[in-house]
């Protein structure tokens, strides 16, 4: 009797044991989490601007038409990148966005446009070729006072 309760408790000790076996990762199946997400490769090369370094007035008042028609006026042929820090940005003007042009932002409770174009006129308009293979188009006409933009194709 003693033999078999022996057997079983080494029965018991080696049961679990043998269930904590692991795996290992083969190398190439890892992932770098690190720089996971969108991996930007058609805006490399862009020259950057902070609108607010460049002399724009984020107060929601002053209009900042002129430092970005100055930045834009630059004709950069790789690419412009115009970041808008939070803040409100008032346009009294149109924005035409030539080709290779990127306007980014603190996200859409930070960063406000306010267009006043007195009644005629789009507050964005955009100029240049059209790529389809990174473009879209918009779904939906833009609704004052919404935050969304709706997409044919979000992928590109």
């Amino acid at each position: 009797m003693e033999i078999f309760q022996g057997i079983i408790r080494w029965i018991l000790v080696l049961l679990p044991a043998s269930l904590c076996v692991g795996q290992v990762l083969p190398a190439h199946r890892a992932v770098d989490w690190t720089v996971a997400g969108l991996n930007d490769t058609n805006t490399v090369g862009f020259s950057y601007f902070n609108v607010l370094q460049e002399g724009a007035i984020a107060d929601g008042i002053t209009s900042v038409n002129p430092v970005v028609d100055s930045l834009l006026a630059l004709n950069i042929p790789v690419g412009i990148h115009l970041h808008f820090p939070s803040g409100n940005y008032f346009f009294n003007e149109s924005i035409t966005l030539p080709s290779h042009c990127l306007i980014t932002g603190d996200g859409a409770e930070a960063t406000q446009f306010v267009f006043d174009l007195g009644g005629s006129g789009h507050a964005i308009q955009t100029s240049g070729n059209v790529v389809n293979a990174d473009s879209s188009s918009l779904t939906t006409a833009g609704v004052s006072g919404e935050k969304i933009l709706m997409v044919a194709n979000a992928a590109w």
